[in-house]
């Protein structure tokens, strides 16, 4: 459901606490969109329903075809050394973090609890259909991932052969290494900001922000209930990048 930077900016504040290979966590947090919706002609083509281990999950009353993080976290328990694994996980809870938040709060059901539309952030009810929904959130992602280019610090992934064997537990997205170039090419490539045409529909900004931060804290919690372990002196930390070769800020 985020943008793609978002789930970058994202990867990287969780890397602040946790001792993990770096471009092999950071490239997996853009694997599970294998679906060829943001970048074209991977080498494979997968329903965006198996590689996020999606199932019809009742939010607030409401079926929604959601990502399940929990399917994916018993089926890789063993497997939480491995940074691919990890950054794929990550990938999943931000979507299943910022979904539950949207349907638990903007949702509007008829009396019958069937889904008819959504609440606007001026106070008014659209009726809409689920697409014309989907459309509405992602520009408002679309204005979130702007405002995390020009106010965060972030590194972009550089290839390495390690991803290709990390990336071989997760069976359901075969990667090879011209589809991981082409992750790291587009994200290079549309890493500028965007001039702000539109405005936030359903969240306002401070709301946006602040559930930011709190995916960042259901992350970790999240990391520590299954046992990887947090560096919990800098959980809240602006974080060290100085290890980092390429680090893009527009502040």
């Amino acid at each position: 459901m985020p943008s793609w930077y978002t789930h970058v900016v994202t990867a990287n504040e969780i890397l602040k606490s946790i001792n993990v290979k770096k471009d092999e966590f950071l490239i997996a947090n853009l694997m599970p969109d294998a679906k060829p919706y943001v970048v074209d002609n991977f080498s494979f083509n997968i329903p965006y329903t198996i590689s996020h281990y999606n199932e019809y999950t009742c939010v607030d009353g409401v079926y929604e075809l959601l990502p399940n993080a929990d399917k994916f976290i018993e089926k890789h328990k063993n497997e939480f050394d491995n940074p691919v694994v990890l950054g794929y996980l990550t990938h999943l809870l931000t979507d299943k973090f910022w979904n539950n938040i949207f349907f638990e709060n903007f949702n509007v059901r008829n009396q019958d609890d069937e889904y008819i539309g959504i609440r606007l952030n001026n106070g008014k009810i659209k009726i809409c259909d689920r697409e014309t929904r989907n459309n509405i959130k992602r520009n408002d992602f679309k204005m979130f991932q702007n405002y995390l280019k020009k106010t965060r610090n972030y590194y972009i992934p550089k290839y390495t052969p390690l991803m290709l064997e990390y990336a071989r537990n997760i069976i359901e997205v075969p990667y090879q290494k011209e589809d991981l170039e082409k992750i790291i090419y587009y994200l290079k490539l549309n890493n500028s900001c965007f001039e702000d045409v539109n405005e936030y529909k359903v969240f306002s900004e401070e709301e946006m922000k602040k559930y930011y931060d709190e995916s960042i804290t259901y992350i970790l919690d999240t990391f520590e209930r299954i046992g990887v372990e947090v560096k919990k002196d800098i959980k809240d930390a602006e974080g060290d990048y100085t290890d980092f070769k390429e680090v893009y800020s527009f502040a």
